[in-house]
């Protein structure tokens, strides 16, 4: 069955980057994590991907940034050749701090606490699918959305506002 409209759409290669592209502007953002799903990478090492959704304010429904967390070491050359290190104890206690914000108080139940494993990583997507929290958001330096600061709800940061804080403190 096919579908009319109205709009009209180029060639599939007559778009170009800036047609496509589709940057939220620099701010935090209300975001639900609509897909949450553990894997690892080629080299065995275990990751934890969100995708997310602005679920509040202006921008609601449009896709929000993607986030990995990875567990166990890495290293690499930044594009302008200067080298990073990333140790397995900066990515545990980044997966801890940013998993605790988004739980923002909830009890986050694991069969194991000290393993970081894809079993615990799946432990952990099964209990974020559909949570929301505040999400500072930017451009990566690879022209993709990033999240660059995780904050609960009820610890927003300085400024944020959303349609149901504003409600609360309605003058009528």
């Amino acid at each position: 069955m096919s579908q009319t409209t109205d709009e009209q759409v180029k060639g599939f290669f007559e778009y170009t980057q800036d047609d496509l592209k589709q940057n939220l502007p620099k701010a935090p953002y209300q975001l639900a994590i609509a897909e949450a799903e553990a894997g690892h990478w080629d080299d065995g090492k275990p990751r934890l991907n969100i995708r997310t959704e602005v679920s509040a304010g202006e921008h609601a429904g449009k896709f929000g940034p993607m986030h990995t967390w990875s567990i166990g070491g890495a290293e690499g050359t930044r594009d302008d050749g200067s080298e990073w290190v990333r140790s397995h104890k900066d990515q545990v206690e980044a997966l801890i701090r940013d998993i605790l914000s988004i739980m923002d108080g909830d009890e986050l139940v694991l069969t194991d606490q000290g393993t970081y494993d894809e079993v615990m990583l799946a432990e952990i997507a099964r209990q974020l699918k559909g949570r929301t929290f505040i999400g500072g958001v930017s451009e990566g330096s690879k022209g993709y959305d990033r999240i660059t600061k995780f904050y609960p709800n009820s610890a927003p940061p300085k400024g944020f506002r959303t349609a149901e804080m504003e409600s609360e403190f309605a003058f009528v």
